[in-house]
């Protein structure tokens, strides 16, 4: 039995399909999430989000790769790690005044 597409894509569509394709494996977007290409492709940009790649479009429009699992894995603890900087320095703040004023 020969398989016929009955909605075949345009050019338009090929091109858009290939381009998110590019990105989901350029991403290693089934490493990161171990989803499969057609349930990215529902939701992309969400995706990209989740895995930690979300300058995988900028950096691909400017041909750079995107970055590796490692590299994704490393910026999150850096992000971490300084937004519980950030959590901290008003805490600290919070502190010394309440000590100014009891002083």
């Amino acid at each position: 039995m020969k398989y016929q597409n009955p909605l075949p894509l345009d050019t338009s569509q090929q091109a858009h399909l290939d381009a998110w394709a590019d990105i989901y494996f350029k991403a290693h977007i089934v490493e990161l999430l171990a989803i499969p290409l057609s349930k990215f492709l529902t939701a992309p940009t969400r995706y990209l989000a989740q895995a930690g790649q979300e300058t995988a479009l900028t950096a691909n429009a400017n041909d750079y790769r995107p970055l590796l699992p490692a590299q994704v894995a490393a910026s999150q603890r850096i992000q971490k790690q300084w937004q519980d900087q950030d959590n901290a320095v008003p805490a600290e703040k919070s502190a010394l005044q309440a000590l100014a004023t009891h002083s």
